[in-house]
């Protein structure tokens, strides 16, 4: 069985190497729910580790040109994401000044690959920036400040079926936006249910 799956691993990266989207949300799903439990774990914050989960798939995708070299998908996915969760940890370490200074080891990448993920992340800021002003409020109270649903109800002073609703009406604003601007394979990382 494990065979199985690494070969069906491999042969997905082969696909997204060549540009193959639909294997990319295949990668995503399979993978997607275990890095999330992982950064939950980490972060102790379902909305941060979210944000992992979205920033170690851009990371694959921006280098889906080395994936068919890689024998070990899975050991390759969670080296990816825990360099993303230690830089998360780096960051918020370095903000809150709590955890003294950390020595950065994270993995090596081109000035290009940084130029491109930057790109990315200014893409979803520019959704994020798109969508009408409530419900980017509701949005960034949730993914920001890591608000619950109920804290965002009495925050606003609006029921909890409106931030749900205004929630999800902002994910799908922002699926749109990034879809409009060609870039399905981000659209594909709001698609996920992870709130």
């Amino acid at each position: 069985m494990e065979n199985s799956n690494t070969y069906d691993d491999n042969l997905l990266f082969e696909q997204i190497a060549e540009g193959d989207e639909d294997a990319f949300a295949k990668l995503f799903y399979a993978y997607g729910p275990r890095l999330h439990a992982y950064f939950t774990t980490l972060t102790k914050s379902p909305t941060n580790a979210e944000e992992l989960v979205q920033n170690t798939f851009i990371r694959v995708w921006i280098n889906r040109d080395k994936l068919p070299g890689i024998q070990n998908v899975k050991a390759w996915i969670f080296r990816v994401g825990a360099n993303e969760g230690y830089n998360f940890l780096r960051r918020k370490a370095v903000e809150t000044r709590v955890f003294g200074q950390l020595q950065y080891s994270a993995e090596e990448s081109t000035r290009g690959d940084e130029s491109l993920y930057n790109e990315l992340k200014h893409a979803i800021a520019e959704a994020i920036d798109a969508l009408p002003d409530r419900r980017r409020q509701v949005y960034l109270l949730s993914r920001e400040e890591g608000l619950k649903h109920h804290e965002i109800a009495d925050r606003l002073g609006i029921t909890l079926s409106t931030v749900k609703k205004t929630l999800g009406d902002a994910r799908e604003d922002i699926r749109a936006f990034l879809t409009r601007r060609g870039l399905l394979m981000l659209a594909i990382l709001f698609s996920s249910a992870f709130y």
